[in-house]
């Protein structure tokens, strides 16, 4: 088993993408997001030691298809080159539904939750998407508030903000998002 990282930089800084071998599959174990305190290459430094810096075809595309995501295109991600091991049963089931929820769409923790059939379980869902080891192919910012507010996000909140409105949320005053995106 080995690791190797590669990058993509973007107007929300650079994203690291940490990918596993295992018996010649490869697999994303990790993607870390740039946030305004930390650089993602300082914050997969302080999780990884001495990767390799490796490019192929399979973790070209994926890089590409992220760079096209995060320019504003519809990409569906292929869920089975992410490495769920080091998720719980329960995280994993969270991921999963929550990359059902659709372009221009939001949840919220608590309609996630009961989507997965924990209505009382808003907390164990927002802290599951708070530790999502693949935004953006996971789109965990398509999560929100109750009250409608965006609350936080990985690469923060300016980013999470500005993902939702390349996929056509609006927002009201107050930075609220306009509830005509729900999904339920």
């Amino acid at each position: 088993m080995s690791f190797y990282e590669s990058f993509e930089t973007s107007e929300f800084g650079s994203i690291c993408i940490v990918w596993k071998t295992i018996d010649k599959n490869e697999k994303i174990n990790r993607i870390f997001l740039s946030n305004p305190s930390k650089s993602s290459e300082r914050i997969m430094n302080n999780k990884y030691k001495n990767l390799k810096k490796r490019s192929n075809k399979q973790n070209s595309k994926v890089i590409g298809l992220i760079s096209r995501f995060l320019n504003g295109e519809e990409i569906k991600f292929d869920l089975n080159i992410l490495d769920f091991q080091n998720c719980s049963k329960f995280q994993k089931r969270v991921l999963i539904v929550e990359s059902m929820i659709p372009r221009g769409k939001v949840n919220t923790y608590k309609l996630l939750a009961q989507n997965i059939g924990s209505p009382n379980a808003s907390r164990a869902v927002g802290n599951a998407l708070a530790k999502n080891p693949f935004p953006i192919i996971i789109p965990c910012h398509r999560v929100i508030k109750s009250n409608f507010q965006i609350g936080n996000y990985q690469g923060g909140s300016v980013m999470k903000r500005k993902l939702l409105e390349s996929e056509g949320v609006q927002f009201k005053e107050n930075d609220m998002v306009d509830p005509k995106h729900l999904w339920a």
